[in-house]
């Protein structure tokens, strides 16, 4: 056989006696090198093992697929079978062969060595961690911490998506995720006057976009424009002056301070009175009437009437008409009406004077009233029993006044002569005495229409 022809003459003698391969020699373990005929056997012993008695005798003998002798890790296994991959021998072209994960075919699985195997999702050779396959062999995915071109724009190996990489996309504003420490906000749309403005900044007032709840916002902190500080439309009375615009702002919407309820600073003739500046403010440029042009009150003149009249005056104007004649003719100047009431109660003083608040004063100067309150309060500072200057006093010592008139200035009731249009002696009137300064000065008692009395006369 050709197998016999290589051996050589010196082991000739040893094929013609029963060798075999004594498996406790140095090559046993399935290491390689010259056969030790230490440990050879004259007698071919009986195996138990399977192994034939005369493996590793270098004859072919039958049952052996191979007998070379060796006791390595050769073509030939020792137990003089063919080294095949999968028999736990390592063989020519072998890099391994344990049957395990990290060896396949009988070649060692190696993590970039271009081949999938094992437990390799991908293998493609190169050191990328940039590619699809990282270099643990590894499918790259997002979160794997490795940077995938041309699919990831980062890739930081956390879940997180409050950081600066989102589903392996950088942060930006308007992604709908809060970037902390970054964004204060991200509702994820790119309107700007709602709770979160397009720079991710909490809506608040003064960023200069108006947001819920604000009626302007012009980002500056100025409170004497169109916007408050406060984010609110300025108005008269916010306490703050709109400057161009107002001259004063109080923030009270009172009428007798400084400053008027329509940010316009007070002043005589505005038809205000500043409380503790002026006595009056009626708002007009008439010097003469209750209000002077300087905002003091002006007195108010009284006197009964030095001529008497019965009961037909001419109705009460013309009651007024006497008294404006009187007052002309001593020069007292002036607008004057008749202290007496007629038919109904829009004739009586009550109703148609014009109510003094500079007080009352007879020609000499001496006050009679405070102000109107103070006269029909029932109770005179004196008596009006002074008559209009330089006159010629006809009845000296008569007292009598026709009034028809009460103390609080309304009518007395319906005797009035007629509506002072009679003189007749069936008809009788209220009356009032000059001699009085209590009540008494307008209602006093009654007479006859037909007699003679005097009449009040006030300056209006």
């Amino acid at each position: 056989m050709p197998i016999r022809a290589r051996f050589t003459p010196a082991l000739a003698t040893l094929a013609t006696s029963a060798c075999f391969f004594n498996p406790g020699s140095p090559y046993a373990n399935g290491t390689t090198g010259d056969i030790d005929t230490t440990n050879v056997a004259t007698t071919a012993p009986t195996s138990t093992s399977g192994v034939a008695p005369n493996c590793g005798d270098l004859v072919l003998d039958p049952g052996e697929e191979c007998d070379d002798g060796q006791a390595g890790n050769g073509a030939c296994t020792p137990d003089c079978k063919d080294n095949v991959c999968g028999d736990g021998w390592l063989g020519p072209g072998e890099l391994c062969d344990d049957d395990t994960a990290t060896c396949i075919d009988c070649q060692r699985v190696v993590c970039s060595d271009g081949v999938v195997a094992g437990d390799e999702q991908c293998d493609d050779g190169n050191g990328s961690n940039s590619d699809a396959c990282t270099n643990a062999c590894k499918n790259a995915t997002c979160g794997d911490g490795f940077l995938h071109e041309g699919t990831e724009q980062c890739d930081d190996g956390n879940p997180s998506d409050a950081d600066g990489c989102i589903d392996c996309h950088e942060a930006v504003c308007g992604d709908g995720v809060v970037w902390q420490d970054v964004e204060g906000c991200d509702d994820g749309n790119q309107v700007n006057d709602d709770a979160c403005s397009n720079n991710c900044a909490l809506a608040s007032c003064g960023d200069g976009i108006v947001g819920p709840g604000e009626a302007c916002d012009d980002g500056n902190d100025s409170d004497a424009d169109a916007c408050l500080n406060t984010c609110k439309d300025a108005f008269c009375g916010d306490g703050f002056v709109l400057v161009g615009v107002e001259a004063c702002d109080d923030g009270n919407q009172l009428d007798n301070d400084a400053c008027l309820a329509n940010c316009v600073i007070a002043s005589c003739g505005d038809g205000h009175v500043h409380d503790g500046v002026e006595a009056c403010d009626d708002g007009n440029a008439t010097d003469g009437d209750l209000c002077s042009n300087a905002c003091a009150a002006n007195p108010k003149r009284v006197f009964v009437s030095s001529k008497m009249y019965t009961g037909a005056l001419g109705g009460v104007t013309g009651a007024d008409t006497k008294c404006k004649s009187m007052a002309q003719a001593a020069g007292l100047g002036g607008n004057w009406k008749a202290w007496i009431s007629g038919a109904d109660d829009s004739s009586a003083p009550a109703a148609r004077f014009t109510r003094s608040i500079g007080g009352y004063f007879l020609p000499n100067g001496t006050q009679v009233a405070n102000n109107w309150d103070d006269l029909v309060d029932g109770l005179l500072q004196a008596k009006i029993g002074q008559h209009e200057p330089g006159a010629n006093v006809q009845g000296v010592g008569h007292t009598v006044v026709h009034t028809n008139t009460k103390a609080d200035g309304t009518r007395t009731g319906d005797a009035h002569c007629a509506g002072w249009t009679s003189d007749s002696a069936d008809l009788s009137t209220a009356r009032g005495s000059m001699a009085h300064a209590n009540v008494r000065w307008t209602e006093d008692d009654v007479h006859y229409c037909s007699i003679a009395a005097r009449i009040y006369c006030f300056e209006q």
